[in-house]
């Protein structure tokens, strides 16, 4: 990786992201909040680059989202067809299972 992008000193990280300069630039992406752009990209990474994800409280506070926070901004997110809600798990007190979607892209 390109030392500005890593927090290695090696440079050597296993996971890493990447993004589309058409994502970044598009205006349903930047009209979204830029926490619900933190937490996408957070998603992103999480999801191990799979379609289907869980992205449960600790992965949240891992990247620095507080539960409240994360849980209005994955409203926001669903609401703007960046992502879907697959499967509740909040009566079994599992993860929700996501999906990232394209339904933004109209």
């Amino acid at each position: 990786m390109l030392p500005w992008l890593s927090a290695r000193p090696d440079c050597q990280d296993k996971r890493f992201v990447q993004i589309g300069n058409s994502l970044l630039l598009s205006k349903k992406f930047k009209a979204l909040k830029p926490g619900a752009r933190h937490l996408y990209i957070s998603m992103s990474m999480e999801s191990g680059g799979q379609r289907e994800f869980t992205f449960p409280r600790r992965a949240a506070i891992k990247y620095g989202i507080a539960e409240n926070t994360a849980i209005r901004y994955t409203t926001e997110l669903i609401n703007a067809g960046f992502i879907k809600l697959i499967s509740s798990g909040a009566n079994l007190r599992q993860p929700n299972i996501y999906q990232f979607s394209d339904l933004w892209k109209g």
